[in-house]
């Protein structure tokens, strides 16, 4: 069930972020085994096995997503994250499908899903997680997710977009918000955003200031 969705209004769509295929897969850890050397040996290839084949799969999401086929991506999709459910990149791509097509729970558990496997330093599962809590109407859920995205990387501009936007929306000012915000004001060449967040960058530092104010004649 697609969740009631309040009237936030977007400054400016961010962008989705598809994922990259990861040219290496992490090895199994070493551990104790009773079984006889040849059986681990067959295990070990049936999970290689099945991590190229979910690379393939994957390979096929993306052509398929190119060329326009959207039903035929996401049967790829899925079927990459049944022979490796450690694939960050088929969640992600996944959620984005069913983001698109307004399915924001199925989308979120996909994307949360890349989340747990993807590189510690990648923002984007928990960037695009962020942008379908705001889509849905969320705000704060989406503000925590965007703040993870820059847990993990800082200086990621959408993200940073993302929580600004989302900050305006909820009207929220604290020293984490000014600092995303100046953080912006640095890096973002884009003059419609450069506006934003120059507008934001007033609007919490006076807030601050009269909390600041009220604060010292208690």
């Amino acid at each position: 069930m697609t969740p009631p969705r309040p009237p936030i209004r977007p400054a400016i769509a961010s962008t989705l972020a598809l994922l990259l295929l990861a040219p290496a897969v992490s090895s199994l850890p070493a551990c104790q085994s009773t079984k006889p050397a040849a059986q681990i040996t067959d295990s070990l290839g049936e999970v290689d096995q099945r991590r190229m084949q979910a690379r393939q799969a994957f390979s096929e999401g993306e052509r398929l997503r190119a060329a326009g086929d959207t039903d035929g991506a996401q049967d790829a999709y899925r079927r990459a994250t049944m022979l490796d459910g450690s694939l960050a990149e088929a969640w992600n791509n996944l959620g984005v499908l069913l983001l698109e097509r307004g399915t924001y729970l199925d989308a979120a558990d996909a994307f949360r899903r890349a989340l747990a496997t993807a590189a510690p330093e990648d923002p984007r599962p928990a960037r695009n997680l962020g942008y379908t809590y705001a889509k849905a109407g969320w705000g704060e859920e989406a503000l925590k997710h965007y703040e993870t995205a820059l847990d993990r990387s800082p200086n990621d501009l959408e993200s940073l977009r993302g929580a600004i936007r989302v900050t305006k929306e909820l009207n929220f000012a604290d020293a984490r918000a000014l600092d995303r915000v100046q953080r912006a004001m640095l890096i973002d060449r884009d003059e419609q955003w450069r506006t934003i967040h120059f507008r934001e960058d007033s609007r919490i530092t006076e807030r601050l200031e009269a909390e600041r104010r009220n604060a010292a004649r208690r």
